[in-house]
């Protein structure tokens, strides 16, 4: 697994509400967001990129990746996180 920056998982932790997740990318050690919308958008088969918002495509790219392979790893939330460590 590549080395991943402990202040980028910290950066996905606070993600701002629970329709985004966020995943390492354990061959390169990147932390990418992607919002629920982007994931949602990723599973349309015959979606082109001239139907997607520019400033979204990079994202709906990412979320493809993700749901592609298995060499990404989904981090918990903030609210995981929490609820993990009260016992």
């Amino acid at each position: 697994m590549a080395t991943v920056l402990l202040k980028d998982v910290l950066d996905a932790l606070e993600l701002p509400n629970e329709n985004w997740s966020a995943y390492v990318d354990m061959q390169t050690g990147e932390v990418i967001t992607i919002s629920e919308e982007a994931a949602d958008l990723a599973e349309v088969e015959d979606l082109q990129d001239e139907d997607i918002p520019e400033w979204q495509i990079s994202e709906v790219e990412n979320a493809r990746k993700v749901q592609d392979s298995d060499r990404y790893l989904r981090l918990p939330d903030k609210f995981d996180v929490h609820e993990n460590g009260t016992s």
